[in-house]
């Protein structure tokens, strides 16, 4: 059980606000876990669905986002409300993320990183890989052989990497 899901206790109201570069902005009343002067921890209560598909039966989850001022992502820790067993984790590539005891603004670049829990193994997936939008910005500066490449998982987390996201000229 993540030490975050036993805190959850109906907490001081906070809000996500989520902008994407098109300048679509979507507001999720989340609760408010923790807030230190580097980071943010909210849980925003999650329909079941959204993990299980259409059809399924309705629920909630718990999802906790860890914002970080000076980190380029952030994490969402979604586990089962009453275990606290984890049963996804997703890692979203973020830029200017600002935040106090009301709102945490940032905006989302679309590419995500997720990590399902499948029995016993993680299988991690890219998402919205398709809708990353060519950068405008001049291609890389490294030479090829000096670029960064995403560490493998540890072992005791391994699983499969359905594809690398890659810049324009990587």
């Amino acid at each position: 059980m993540s030490d975050y899901s036993r805190r959850i206790v109906n907490g001081p109201r906070i809000v996500e606000v989520k902008r994407h570069p098109d300048g679509a902005e979507g507001r999720f009343d989340s609760e408010l876990v923790e807030l230190t002067p580097s980071r943010v921890v909210i849980c925003f209560r999650l329909d079941r669905r959204w993990l299980d598909g259409p059809g399924s039966s309705p629920g909630q989850l718990h999802s906790y986002g860890v914002f970080w001022r000076r980190r380029p992502y952030n994490c969402y820790h979604i586990v089962h409300p009453d275990t606290g067993e984890e049963l996804v984790s997703r890692f979203d590539v973020l830029r200017d993320v600002h935040f106090d005891a009301d709102e945490v603004h940032f905006t989302d670049l679309y590419l995500d990183l997720r990590v399902d829990r499948w029995h016993e193994r993680r299988v991690a997936s890219w998402e919205d890989d398709d809708e990353v939008e060519e950068p405008s910005a001049p291609a890389c500066s490294l030479p090829r052989t000096s670029r960064a490449s995403p560490a493998p998982a540890p072992s005791s987390t391994a699983g499969t990497v359905a594809s690398r996201p890659r810049c324009g000229d990587c």
